[in-house]
């Protein structure tokens, strides 16, 4: 979810960048427009506005809160495989014969359990 907003974040800054001044002073310097029905057109009469020009207002906070949100995220997709490891481990861990061993060896990976759990709460 937040890896989806981040995104819609970037395509919506990329869409509301204005053309460049010489892009405007070139269109109104060259006279009447082509037709509607002119293939040679271009769609859109604006440009793309690069990567590094999405961030050129961007400050030392917009910065440090970029690099959080990266990290929470990779914090957060890296919760799945860790489930799938650690129930993996508690299921394993019910073939042992030795009933002490098979109870502390399930209740540490539940414990695990339960600090992933509460580690996707929190990011």
């Amino acid at each position: 979810v937040q890896l989806a907003s981040l995104w819609c974040s970037l395509l919506y800054a990329k869409t509301c960048i204005p053309p460049m001044a010489s892009d405007s002073e070139d269109k109104a310097s060259s006279g009447p427009s082509h037709s509607e029905g002119d293939v040679s057109s271009t769609s859109g009469g604006s440009q793309m506005a690069s990567f590094c020009s999405l961030y050129r207002y961007a400050n030392c906070r917009d910065w440090a809160l970029m690099v959080l949100g990266l990290l929470a995220v990779l914090a957060s997709g890296a919760n799945q495989p860790a489930q799938l490891y650690v129930f993996g481990r508690i299921l394993d861990d019910f073939n042992s014969a030795v009933r002490e061993e098979v109870q502390a060896k399930i209740n540490f990976f539940a414990l695990c359990y339960a600090l992933l759990g509460l580690q996707i709460f929190v990011t």
